[in-house]
């Protein structure tokens, strides 16, 4: 496992703790661009740092048009419950669920709002398994509509080709109870920490390998030992995950093909022949 290299950060969560704040939660958010957008206070912002998920991105501007489309979306849900009912606690009910008061009577607000964006990975692992996010798209004719997991699950697939088998080594290790970060950086597909990327440094570099399918990649082992040295540099070790698909799988055209894949690690370790040879007499 090597060494965890430690640092104080008061209040730090466990991978469990994170989990169960998440679970919790009831974001709204936006898919645009790709990507899924949250607008949040600095509290959330706080609570969602804190549990490793998310990144600030896009500015104080961009997080104004984000809560724009979102407000709008919440006027549309309690224009909904009204015309079916006259009952305002049903509105002032639907208005909580998505996380923000009701905007009756909220015009002229100021607060200061900070853009988050979820990964991919992110956003589905809230959504489907912790049941903790709500995801809203622009239609083509200028509505606003609440995706479900399966929409949810399509949508995601069309924005990026890899998107099924890169969910399920996330998910794979989430399940484990590492905190999965993007390994762009280092030539990989995650990087692990056991905590907070504050408190600890990150042990393993990740590359995720399917052994079937269209996006099997034609991977070289010299490509193997050139990604080993680059993480070997910033003390890291390289995992591969390898991505095994049951023969009865159904395809991807569900979310619940995640059931027939099976992952098995490698730890990837390079041969020193001056370290490891044989003495001779």
């Amino acid at each position: 496992m090597g060494r965890i290299y430690k640092r104080r950060l008061p209040g730090a969560l466990s991978s469990g703790q994170m989990l169960q704040k998440l679970s919790e939660l009831s974001l709204l958010s936006l898919l645009q661009g790709g990507n899924v957008w949250l607008a949040e206070d600095s509290a959330m912002v706080s609570l969602l740092d804190q549990c490793c998920t998310g990144q600030q991105d896009g500015g104080p501007v961009f997080a104004e048009e984000v809560e724009q489309v979102l407000s709008e979306w919440r006027r549309q849900q309690e224009e909904i419950h009204v015309s079916s009912s006259a009952n305002h606690e049903d509105v002032a009910s639907s208005a909580r669920q998505t996380g923000r008061p009701s905007t009756s009577g909220s015009e002229g607000c100021t607060y200061s709002l900070t853009a988050v964006r979820l990964s991919l990975e992110e956003a589905f692992f809230l959504r489907y398994v912790l049941n903790a996010l709500k995801i809203v798209q622009r239609a083509p004719d200028g509505t606003l509509q609440e995706l479900g997991d399966q929409e949810v699950w399509d949508a995601f697939k069309s924005i990026r080709s890899n998107f099924v088998s890169s969910y399920a080594g996330y998910h794979h290790l989430k399940s484990k109870g590492w905190l999965p970060r993007s390994g762009l950086l280092y030539g990989v597909d995650y990087v692990l920490y056991q905590m907070h990327p504050l408190a600890v440094h990150s042990e393993f570099g990740v590359l995720i390998v399917p052994l079937a399918g269209p996006h099997k990649p034609d991977i070289r082992w010299m490509d193997v030992q050139i990604t080993n040295r680059l993480i070997n540099q910033v003390s890291k070790k390289l995992i591969i995950l390898y991505l095994y698909e049951c023969p009865e799988s159904p395809g991807h055209g569900t979310p619940g093909c995640l059931e027939f894949f099976k992952a098995e690690e490698r730890l990837i370790k390079r041969w020193v022949p001056t370290s490891t040879r044989f003495l001779t007499a």
